[in-house]
Formats: structure tokens, C-alpha cells, sequence
């Protein structure tokens, strides 16, 4: 997968495992994403949906400025 913000390719933490091989087909073929994958964490699914690599990116994304100490 391609992060739209960075551009970065990388592999989504749901699909770093094999075994969910069959919930990511589920998903694609119109299964709702908390459908799919039940146990996952709305970070993982929402990871899936928008394909934003990382918090970073979903900050960057959103225009947030990280705070620093």
C-alpha cells in the first residue's frame, strides 16, 4: 500500500499477518472493515480505509503541528 501523504509503500499492520488473508478479502469484497476484522483496533482499520501510514502522516495530513516538550 502507498501512504497518500508521504508516498511512502509499506504493509498495514492487519495485513503484516497472514492469517488475515481472508478477512482482507472479506473487506475488499464489501464486508464493513470492524466486520472483518472484529479484534482489530480502530487505528489498524483505520489504517486499511485511508492507507495513511502513520500518525505522523495523519497530522501532517490534517494540517496538526507536533508538540514539542
Amino acid at each position: 500500500m502507498q501512504c497518500p501523504n508521504c508516498h511512502k509503500f509499506y504493509t498495514p499492520e492487519l495485513l503484516q499477518d497472514p492469517r488475515n488473508a481472508d478477512a482482507y478479502a472479506a473487506w475488499k469484497n464489501g464486508a464493513l472493515v470492524q466486520v472483518a476484522f472484529p479484534n482489530a483496533t480502530p487505528t489498524q482499520r483505520e489504517q486499511l480505509i485511508t492507507g495513511m501510514c502513520s500518525d505522523e502522516c495523519w497530522n501532517a495530513f490534517l494540517g496538526l503541528e507536533e508538540k514539542h516538550a
